[in-house]
């Protein structure tokens, strides 16, 4: 056993040595792979739900669903699934799907943002590095998708 355990240590060192050596690279997955994080982005993007206007009032600036649990229900109940609606709408939007796009935004209004009689708000692709949204809540750049108005006064 001792030299079936030496013997794959050996091979492994070989392997990891030739890679070195025969691969422009310098490396053989997934034998030595340094660089493999190299080619993952540290940016993330976030599918969300930007109120402008509450019955009427503007809001000093564009305020995440989430940041408002005084104005709605389901901001208190810090749910992901507002997140993953809004993933599905922009993806029906993307692919030019209005039926959809109005049916999950029927959805939207009606479950998540029925306590505002009048509403202003948008779709957002924000991108962001996780590390520095977690610290400061910064974002490092907004995509509008669209903006939207409820108005059920009449």
């Amino acid at each position: 056993m001792q030299q079936l355990v030496l013997g794959l240590l050996v091979a492994y060192l070989c392997i990891a040595v030739a890679g070195g050596v025969q691969s422009p690279k310098g490396e053989i997955f997934p034998f030595f792979n340094w660089s493999l994080f190299t080619y993952v982005s540290d940016h993330r993007q976030l599918i969300e739900i930007e109120i402008l206007a509450i019955n009427g009032v503007r809001l000093d600036a564009p305020t995440r669903f989430h940041d408002l649990p005084k104005q709605f229900a389901g901001a208190r109940n810090k749910s992901v699934s507002i997140l993953k609606l809004a993933s599905r709408m922009a993806a029906a939007h993307i692919d030019g799907d209005q039926a959809r796009f109005r049916s999950l935004r029927k959805v939207l209004e009606a479950t998540y943002l029925a306590e505002a009689e009048r509403l202003k708000y948008r779709l957002v692709a924000n991108r962001y590095h996780p590390i520095e949204r977690w610290r400061d809540g910064s974002i490092r750049s907004t995509i509008v998708i669209g903006e939207y108005t409820v108005d059920r006064s009449s």
